[in-house]
């Protein structure tokens, strides 16, 4: 057996969300690990737990890799943080010490919605009890991407808009936005000063960058040693 090594963070984010969007759709255990623990067992409701990670099923698979392990050479593949790991690091640091500003002469792809949804039927009439106050949203991201963004251009503050949000799968939802606020995000520029934003203890990039690398190595490891942990 092989441990799959990810390219890159990327990917990895990329197979966690398609992981995490099958758990979405509530296929917890396929089936045909069922057929195969009820092979083993006679009970089992006793090993498999409904969508966690710490339970009596992961007791009963670490006995079964022993034994695997005892019949198998198992080859298990270490992941080195790279530079598009850090360039991604990077990135969600200026996220996280970002502003916004407000703006006043209409939304432009990128920018943020506050306002609220309510939901329409098929009439365009709005429906009792379905209405999100408050919500944000950001052009250009997710649902709010092509003909729905399209809409949203230019809209300000205390517009209202009729829109179709297509969620993908042929699930399309009609709203009609009420518009509190649009703001702009501004990102801090990669250099020293972020680097001291972040921690009085960083005096440069460099070192901001250094530590950021440290940090994705440092949890790369952990994961490494916890799945090693599995097969000893």
């Amino acid at each position: 057996m092989k441990i799959y090594e990810y390219k890159n963070y990327d990917e990895y984010v990329a197979e966690q969300t398609r992981a995490n969007k099958l758990k979405l759709g509530n296929v917890w255990v396929q089936k045909g690990t069922i057929d195969q623990i009820k092979q083993r067992v006679t009970n089992p409701k006793a090993v498999i737990c409904h969508g966690t990670r710490n339970a009596m099923e992961q007791n009963y698979f670490q006995q079964i890799a022993k034994i695997v392990q005892k019949k198998f050479k198992i080859k298990m593949t270490k992941y080195k943080s790279s530079k598009e790991d850090v360039d991604h690091a990077l990135e969600e640091v200026r996220q996280q010490h970002s502003n916004l500003k407000t703006v006043d002469d209409g939304a432009k792809s990128g920018n943020f919605i506050m306002g609220d949804f309510q939901e329409l039927d098929d009439s365009d009439f709005p429906i009792i009890g379905k209405k999100l106050e408050k919500q944000y949203i950001k052009l250009g991201i997710g649902a709010f991407t092509g003909a729905t963004e399209k809409e949203l251009i230019g809209v300000k503050p205390d517009d209202k808009r009729k829109i179709t949000v297509d969620y993908g799968e042929g699930k399309k939802s009609r709203y009609e936005l009420h518009v509190h606020k649009v703001e702009e995000q501004l990102l801090p520029e990669l250099n020293d000063e972020l680097a001291k934003t972040v921690s009085p203890d960083l005096k440069t990039l460099s070192d901001l960058k250094a530590k950021l690398k440290d940090n994705i190595q440092k949890s790369i490891d952990d994961d490494y040693e916890k799945r090693k942990h599995l097969y000893e």
